[in-house]
């Protein structure tokens, strides 16, 4: 019984391994992302001294992620594109189980954890821009990572924990700011919670982690003559001449899924007093997502942890049908195969069509099960 239990409790870890296979091979010809990638490289030699190269978009504010490429690339002239790929790989495979060790720190079900693991990786920025030779995995990775530590026995905070989260706030910023939400979700947690004792050492642990990130974004600037990432994100308005919202990649952001979350964030606004961190979460992740020049799909998707652990307390506390199973799964392979077929073969006109066939479901759906959400008795 000991073993069948460990067995299922690492579904969520096999479910991951095999979507690093598929997305590995299925999306391999949009490896080497042409904007970012010859950047990224450009500054991990950089970072160990070469000076006849040009960081042309001051990617060297973000070092952590660099430094095992380029350290491997200064000791043996290892290729830095290829350990920038093997690191992909295994932030990948860690953001999947830490994820799921974060949602079982909140007490969900390992049925629940497997759907939401699912959902992450079937969201087409997740799935198209993780083994591109960019940061986009470490931000998720880095995220999910830091709510685990946060949420690992939640009250019960000693220097050990403290010390570790300040770590890895600390150098999930230096690698990818995105994994920011994280820090907003703790700001929210200390917000809602009347806790003197957690509030205090939030207080601390972010007011630490923004001194290391802001002494270490001084001495990057001084030292390697660039700029500071804050100054970076100024300048990227001034470059776009403004500030552009892409309306059409936003809704390709979550896909289907966007129809999955508006009904569970309908369903806290709903309950308001017992949701109020998840509530307040939303209300201070969602204008941090637009704080970018740029507001794409993949500056939207990093919001994913925060709105899948949503629909998971949606159907945590509801009677989860078939249909709904069946409809998850469908939205998944339908996120996953519209991305592909957009990407590789440039078909046009094929997201209006799955949009359309997903409400249909989605309304059948709604129809048949008539979304009563009864309230489990804790």
């Amino acid at each position: 019984m000991k073993t069948k239990n460990t067995i299922i409790e690492l579904i969520p870890l096999f479910l991951t391994c095999l979507f690093t296979v598929i997305y590995i091979y299925l999306f391999d010809f949009l490896r080497y992302n042409i904007a970012d990638t010859h950047n990224f490289v450009n500054a991990a030699k950089i970072l160990f001294g070469n000076n006849d190269l040009i960081d042309s978009q001051s990617r060297i504010t973000k070092p952590i992620i660099l430094v095992i490429p380029g350290l491997l690339n200064y000791l043996f002239n290892v290729s830095i594109e290829t350990i920038m790929l093997l690191q992909n790989i295994f932030l990948f495979i860690g953001t999947g189980y830490f994820f799921n060790l974060y949602l079982k720190n909140l007490n969900y079900s390992i049925f629940e954890r497997t759907i939401a693991v699912y959902m992450l990786f079937t969201i087409q920025p997740i799935a198209v821009h993780s083994f591109e030779l960019i940061t986009d995995i470490a931000g998720l990775f880095f995220t999910v990572l830091i709510l685990y530590l946060y949420t690992y026995s939640h009250y019960k905070y000693n220097s050990v924990k403290t010390l570790l989260l300040i770590v890895t706030i600390s150098a999930g910023i230096l690698s990818k700011e995105s994994c920011g939400l994280a820090v907003i979700i703790i700001v929210a947690d200390s917000i809602v919670n009347r806790n003197k004792k957690l509030i205090i050492n939030n207080i601390i642990t972010l007011g630490i982690s923004g001194c290391i990130i802001l002494l270490s974004q001084l001495y990057i600037s001084s030292h390697f003559y660039t700029h500071t990432a804050i100054y970076n994100v100024i300048e990227e308005f001034k470059n776009n001449n403004g500030y552009y919202v892409n309306f059409q990649q936003i809704l390709h952001s979550f896909d289907m899924y966007w129809a999955l979350f508006i009904v569970s964030c309908i369903y806290m606004l709903y309950r308001l007093h017992t949701y109020k961190l998840y509530i307040a979460s939303m209300l201070l992740t969602i204008p941090a997502l637009f704080i970018w020049a740029t507001v794409q799909d993949r500056t939207i998707a990093v919001a994913a942890p925060l709105f899948i652990v949503i629909f998971i307390e949606y159907i945590h506390n509801s009677t989860i049908s078939r249909f709904l199973k069946i409809l998850i799964l469908i939205f998944g392979f339908g996120n996953i195969v519209c991305s592909y077929l957009i990407y590789a073969h440039a078909i046009a006109g094929i997201l209006p069509i799955y949009y359309c066939l997903g409400f249909v479901a989605l309304g059948i759906y709604v129809y048949t099960e008539k979304i009563y959400v009864p309230i489990r008795n804790k």
